[in-house]
């Protein structure tokens, strides 16, 4: 099951990014001190959710809710609407980098809810409380 869970995990981790990187190509107040700390929130998110998949020894000592399938499901919830603001957002501005930065951003909301649902299934039904061993 990891086989396929840990590549979708990180085209959402990518997803997030790319909204952030859209936010600031798309918008002129992301060089606003708001603009520029939703740019690096958004994608530490981004980067946490790409790091949780490449089993760092960083990841398994500080984010342990990283390493199970509830704690990874609810990050991944709550990854997800994060990035549903940025949907909002994006669909109020004009043109089309916008359009592109909505798209995106809808695209990697249901993804990440879809798969955080998905954990959280997994942590009751699949057998084992860790996505990966614990050393």
């Amino acid at each position: 099951m990891n086989k396929i869970l840990r590549p979708l995990n990180m085209i959402a981790g990518i997803g997030t990014i790319a909204v952030g990187v859209l936010y600031i190509l798309a918008f002129h107040q992301a060089n606003t001190f708001r603009g520029i700390l939703y740019v690096i929130f958004t994608s530490s998110l981004g980067l946490l959710l790409l790091a949780g998949d490449l089993n760092l020894s960083a990841i398994k000592n500080h984010c342990k809710f990283l390493i199970t399938y509830i704690g990874r499901g609810f990050f991944n919830i709550f990854v997800g609407g994060w990035v549903f603001g940025a949907y909002g957002i994006f669909n109020l501005a004009q043109g089309h980098l916008t359009d592109v930065g909505a798209i995106v951003s809808l695209v990697t909301y249901i993804a990440l809810w879809v798969l955080g649902i998905f954990f959280i299934l997994m942590q009751f039904f699949g057998g084992k409380a860790y996505i990966t061993e614990i050393d």
